[in-house]
């Protein structure tokens, strides 16, 4: 399975991303595999069926790597922070949380997946809280 990603353009890494981290918007944060280093992502988490998600909408992006390796990351709204072990979803579970994804936030997300319309090209991650 190749998954393809779709790069931001420097507005929304070096603009719009500082800016919705500013204004307390929902981030990921994971340790980079190489580096260490947190990274920070504006997200959407998804809360489906008893379940909390993340979708990369982006495809196969940096942060859905190093969250494979890393296997834990924190999600930040605001002051709040919570960690999570997370699992990502093998394709024959996906569907269902992509279509409930794109139900939530669908003039967000719709661009996105009609350019990397296939399923195979979006990882899900279930997030579970650490216990």
């Amino acid at each position: 399975m190749a998954q393809r990603y779709w790069r931001p353009d420097r507005f929304t890494i070096k603009v719009l991303n500082p800016l919705v981290r500013a204004a307390g918007g929902t981030t990921l944060e994971v340790a980079g595999r190489r580096t260490g280093r947190i990274q920070r992502i504006p997200v959407n988490l998804l809360e489906h069926g008893g379940g909390r998600y993340v979708v990369a909408m982006r495809g196969n992006t940096e942060w859905t790597r190093n969250l494979r390796a890393a296997g834990r990351c924190a999600i930040r709204r605001g002051l709040r922070r919570a960690t999570y072990h997370a699992t990502e979803l093998p394709l024959d579970e996906r569907q269902l949380v992509v279509d409930a994804y794109r139900a939530k936030w669908p003039g967000q997300s719709r661009r996105f997946f009609d350019r990397l319309p296939d399923v195979a090209d979006h990882p899900v991650f279930r997030l579970d809280a650490d216990g």
